[in-house]
Protein backbone atom coordinates (compact mmCIF):
# COMPACT_ATOMS: atom_id res chain seq x y z
CA UNK A 1 0.00 0.00 0.00
CA UNK A 2 1.25 3.37 -1.29
CA UNK A 3 1.47 6.20 1.34
CA UNK A 4 -1.04 8.12 -0.68
CA UNK A 5 -3.62 5.12 -0.01
CA UNK A 6 -2.83 5.32 3.20
CA UNK A 7 -3.54 9.10 3.51
CA UNK A 8 -6.48 9.15 1.21
CA UNK A 9 -8.48 5.85 3.93
CA UNK A 10 -7.04 7.81 6.99
CA UNK A 11 -8.49 10.93 5.75
CA UNK A 12 -5.19 13.24 6.08
CA UNK A 13 -2.34 14.60 3.57
CA UNK A 14 0.65 12.41 2.43
CA UNK A 15 3.07 15.46 3.68
CA UNK A 16 1.15 15.24 6.79
CA UNK A 17 1.90 11.66 7.22
CA UNK A 18 5.67 12.46 6.62
CA UNK A 19 5.78 15.00 8.75
CA UNK A 20 5.06 12.53 11.88
CA UNK A 21 6.76 9.30 10.63
CA UNK A 22 9.92 8.89 8.97
CA UNK A 23 8.80 5.91 6.45
CA UNK A 24 5.79 3.42 5.78
CA UNK A 25 7.74 0.95 7.85
CA UNK A 26 8.03 3.50 10.96
CA UNK A 27 3.85 4.27 10.88
CA UNK A 28 3.03 0.60 10.54
CA UNK A 29 5.44 -0.06 13.36
CA UNK A 30 3.47 2.11 15.32
CA UNK A 31 0.21 1.03 14.26
CA UNK A 32 0.67 -2.32 15.56
CA UNK A 33 2.58 -1.44 18.65
CA UNK A 34 -0.25 1.26 19.72
CA UNK A 35 -3.25 -1.20 18.93
CA UNK A 36 -1.69 -4.68 20.75
CA UNK A 37 0.01 -2.22 23.74
CA UNK A 38 -3.53 -1.24 24.54
CA UNK A 39 -5.48 -4.62 24.06
CA UNK A 40 -2.39 -6.19 25.90
CA UNK A 41 -2.79 -3.43 28.70
CA UNK A 42 -6.70 -4.41 28.58
CA UNK A 43 -6.22 -8.07 29.16
CA UNK A 44 -3.80 -7.75 31.67
CA UNK A 45 -6.01 -5.14 33.55
CA UNK A 46 -9.66 -6.70 33.24
CA UNK A 47 -9.26 -9.81 35.43
CA UNK A 48 -12.03 -9.52 37.94
CA UNK A 49 -13.24 -6.17 37.05
CA UNK A 50 -16.37 -7.57 35.45
CA UNK A 51 -19.66 -8.93 36.84
CA UNK A 52 -18.44 -12.14 35.65
CA UNK A 53 -16.09 -13.83 33.54
CA UNK A 54 -18.38 -13.86 30.64
CA UNK A 55 -19.23 -10.16 30.71
CA UNK A 56 -15.17 -10.22 31.44
CA UNK A 57 -14.99 -12.24 27.74
CA UNK A 58 -17.75 -9.52 26.06
CA UNK A 59 -15.79 -6.35 27.24
CA UNK A 60 -13.27 -7.38 24.57
CA UNK A 61 -16.00 -6.62 22.27
CA UNK A 62 -16.48 -3.16 23.50
CA UNK A 63 -12.70 -2.68 23.65
CA UNK A 64 -12.81 -3.43 20.01
CA UNK A 65 -15.36 -0.08 19.49
CA UNK A 66 -12.95 2.22 20.90
CA UNK A 67 -10.00 0.83 19.42
CA UNK A 68 -11.22 -1.49 15.91
CA UNK A 69 -8.95 -3.34 13.98
CA UNK A 70 -7.36 -1.96 10.90
CA UNK A 71 -9.96 -3.44 8.12
CA UNK A 72 -6.53 -3.49 5.42
CA UNK A 73 -5.28 -7.12 5.13
CA UNK A 74 -2.84 -5.05 2.97
CA UNK A 75 -1.66 -3.30 6.25
CA UNK A 76 -0.73 -6.78 7.97
CA UNK A 77 1.05 -8.32 4.82
CA UNK A 78 3.12 -5.08 4.34
CA UNK A 79 4.17 -4.87 8.04
CA UNK A 80 4.37 -8.81 8.35
CA UNK A 81 6.89 -8.54 4.75
CA UNK A 82 8.95 -5.64 6.00
CA UNK A 83 9.22 -6.31 9.54
CA UNK A 84 8.55 -10.54 10.17
CA UNK A 85 11.17 -10.36 13.32
CA UNK A 86 9.18 -7.42 15.10
CA UNK A 87 5.37 -8.83 13.62
CA UNK A 88 6.36 -12.07 15.22
CA UNK A 89 7.56 -10.81 18.43
CA UNK A 90 4.30 -8.73 19.05
CA UNK A 91 2.36 -11.83 17.76
CA UNK A 92 4.61 -14.20 20.56
CA UNK A 93 3.68 -11.79 23.22
CA UNK A 94 -0.09 -11.60 22.18
CA UNK A 95 0.15 -14.89 21.97
CA UNK A 96 1.34 -15.48 25.56
CA UNK A 97 -0.98 -12.90 27.11
CA UNK A 98 -3.84 -14.03 25.34
CA UNK A 99 -3.31 -17.56 26.58
CA UNK A 100 -3.28 -16.56 30.60
CA UNK A 101 -6.50 -14.48 29.96
CA UNK A 102 -8.27 -16.95 28.51
CA UNK A 103 -7.16 -19.32 31.19
CA UNK A 104 -7.98 -17.41 33.77
CA UNK A 105 -11.04 -16.80 32.11
CA UNK A 106 -12.23 -19.96 32.02
CA UNK A 107 -11.16 -20.80 35.72
CA UNK A 108 -13.08 -18.30 37.05
CA UNK A 109 -16.16 -18.81 35.20
CA UNK A 110 -16.13 -22.93 36.06
CA UNK A 111 -15.36 -21.04 40.02
CA UNK A 112 -18.96 -19.10 39.51
CA UNK A 113 -20.92 -22.08 37.77
CA UNK A 114 -21.19 -20.53 34.75
CA UNK A 115 -18.80 -23.02 32.69
CA UNK A 116 -18.65 -26.31 31.97
CA UNK A 117 -16.59 -28.01 35.49
CA UNK A 118 -15.41 -30.27 32.29
CA UNK A 119 -13.91 -27.63 30.38
CA UNK A 120 -9.63 -27.53 30.33
CA UNK A 121 -8.38 -24.29 30.29
CA UNK A 122 -4.84 -24.90 29.03
CA UNK A 123 -6.45 -26.94 26.20
CA UNK A 124 -9.41 -24.66 25.07
CA UNK A 125 -6.86 -21.38 25.69
CA UNK A 126 -5.15 -23.04 23.06
CA UNK A 127 -7.54 -24.01 20.54
CA UNK A 128 -9.13 -20.71 20.85
CA UNK A 129 -5.87 -18.97 20.03
CA UNK A 130 -4.92 -21.01 16.66
CA UNK A 131 -8.22 -20.30 15.62
CA UNK A 132 -7.58 -16.52 15.97
CA UNK A 133 -4.27 -17.23 14.66
CA UNK A 134 -5.60 -19.31 11.53
CA UNK A 135 -8.19 -16.88 10.41
CA UNK A 136 -6.21 -13.82 10.87
CA UNK A 137 -3.10 -16.16 8.86
CA UNK A 138 -5.82 -16.81 5.86
CA UNK A 139 -7.03 -13.31 5.85
CA UNK A 140 -3.61 -11.39 5.63
CA UNK A 141 -2.27 -14.27 2.89
CA UNK A 142 -5.73 -13.80 0.77
CA UNK A 143 -6.89 -10.64 1.33
CA UNK A 144 -10.25 -11.57 1.53
CA UNK A 145 -13.40 -9.36 2.45
CA UNK A 146 -13.88 -10.24 6.15
CA UNK A 147 -14.76 -7.72 8.84
CA UNK A 148 -12.10 -8.53 11.57
CA UNK A 149 -14.34 -6.81 14.06
CA UNK A 150 -17.53 -9.01 13.44
CA UNK A 151 -15.80 -12.01 13.11
CA UNK A 152 -13.90 -11.78 16.27
CA UNK A 153 -17.23 -11.10 18.04
CA UNK A 154 -18.52 -13.92 16.80
CA UNK A 155 -15.32 -15.99 17.50
CA UNK A 156 -16.20 -14.25 21.07
CA UNK A 157 -19.92 -15.69 21.03
CA UNK A 158 -18.45 -19.41 19.80
CA UNK A 159 -16.40 -19.48 22.43
CA UNK A 160 -18.67 -18.93 25.07
CA UNK A 161 -21.17 -21.35 23.97
CA UNK A 162 -18.56 -24.08 23.36
CA UNK A 163 -17.82 -23.99 27.97
CA UNK A 164 -20.55 -22.12 29.28
CA UNK A 165 -23.19 -24.10 30.77
CA UNK A 166 -27.28 -23.40 30.97
CA UNK A 167 -26.80 -21.00 33.34
CA UNK A 168 -23.55 -19.24 30.73
CA UNK A 169 -25.90 -19.81 28.27
CA UNK A 170 -28.92 -17.37 29.32
CA UNK A 171 -26.35 -14.75 30.49
CA UNK A 172 -24.74 -15.15 26.71
CA UNK A 173 -28.30 -14.43 25.73
CA UNK A 174 -29.12 -11.57 27.54
CA UNK A 175 -26.07 -9.88 26.61
CA UNK A 176 -26.87 -10.25 23.05
CA UNK A 177 -30.50 -9.36 23.21
CA UNK A 178 -29.70 -5.98 24.90
CA UNK A 179 -27.36 -5.36 22.37
CA UNK A 180 -29.31 -6.17 19.69
CA UNK A 181 -31.57 -3.50 21.12
CA UNK A 182 -29.24 -0.55 21.66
Amino acid sequence: MKMEEIAENVGITKMTIYNNFLNKETLFKMLISYRSSKFIEFLENSNNEHKNAIVELLAILEFQKQYPFPEMPIFYSSFLRTNPRVFNLYKAKFRRTLKIYIANNITRGIQEGIYLESTNAENIAHFSICTMENMMDKWVVSGSKMNLNTTHEHIIYYHIRGIANPTGFRLLDQYIKSALNK
